[in-house]
């Protein structure tokens, strides 16, 4: 039984296991468990053979200065900004996983690195 945990590091250990067998319980399939809220990209963004199926992949971190210049092509104009709400203060994701834990995480999720561009 997976349970909350305020431990970060704890968390990251334990995240394997947790895409393993709630995530992916059936031998691969495609499955998310219900209030699930984090899916790696590859899993929505490209078909089973490798196909893109979006248009665009757009990174949460900059979410305004990509989406504008798209919707702008597609000739919607007068765009009213995109207001940031819940958001955390809190350093640079990359303080907060030591080398082990970065190991994990980037096993787990290659693809969103190598799509997202991202890098510890």
């Amino acid at each position: 039984m997976f349970t909350q945990t305020g431990n970060f590091k704890e968390f990251v250990e334990r995240l394997p296991d947790f895409i393993r067998t709630v995530v992916h319980p059936l031998d691969g399939e495609r499955f998310i468990k219900t209030g699930q809220k984090w899916i790696s990209i590859d899993e929505f963004a490209f078909g089973d053979k490798g196909e893109k199926l979006v248009d665009h992949i757009l990174p949460i971190e900059s979410l305004t200065e990509t989406l504008i210049p798209i919707l702008e092509s597609c000739n919607m104009r007068n765009l009213p900004s995109i207001p940031q709400i819940n958001t955390t203060k809190h350093g640079h994701y990359r303080q907060y996983y030591t080398e082990k834990e970065k190991k994990i995480v980037k096993k787990i999720f290659e693809a969103d690195f190598e799509i997202g561009k991202y890098s510890f």
